[in-house]
């Protein structure tokens, strides 16, 4: 039995995912010069890792293709030091995935109006990941002195996100 096809906007998303992946595996590639041979291996392997979703319509199989990404640009952090475009790096992995994802669902959940809403949404989503991004960059440049107190903070902060995340994964119905 032939799959459904792909509706066009599943088909748009899936493209901008794919560009979206090659640019960002390309960045630190570039960056690193002569050093691009200790990142290259990750960088194809999110983008076959991606490709190989798309192709069989996988939606289990994308989140296997951020983890060589994000293992490459940790790399690159390792051998560059810092990165000042790291929120524009984090926005554009959140819009990868998320594309991604619309690039694999099934045809006609989305249509019209709530196409429309759903790139609005993209937007907000990854304005609101490079804000975090980087209010979470200056924040860890901020010298605190350390000490006890400091500990504790980061200990309930650690705590308070685990909860946070526990309390969002019970939320979600399942299908």
């Amino acid at each position: 039995m032939a799959s459904p096809r792909r509706s066009r906007s599943g088909l748009v998303a899936a493209a901008l995912s794919l560009a979206l992946l090659v640019a960002l595996v390309v960045y630190p590639l570039a960056q690193t010069g002569e050093l691009a041979r200790f990142v290259v291996v990750p960088a194809a392997l999110a983008v076959a890792l991606l490709v190989t979703a798309f192709v069989l319509r996988l939606p289990a199989l994308l989140p296997w293709a951020l983890i060589p990404l994000f293992a490459e640009y940790a790399a690159f952090l390792l051998l560059e030091g810092s990165d000042r475009l790291a929120p524009l790096f984090a926005a554009g992995a959140v819009l990868a995935a998320e594309l991604g994802y619309w690039g694999v669902e099934p045809p006609g959940l989305a249509a019209g109006r709530v196409t429309a809403r759903r790139w609005l949404t993209l937007g907000l989503v990854t304005a609101t990941s490079a804000a975090v991004a980087l209010f979470v960059l200056g924040a860890s440049r901020v010298d605190l002195g350390g000490g006890l107190g400091v500990e504790a903070v980061g200990v309930a902060a650690a705590v308070g996100a685990l909860a946070l995340l526990a309390a969002l994964a019970r939320g979600r119905p399942t299908r």
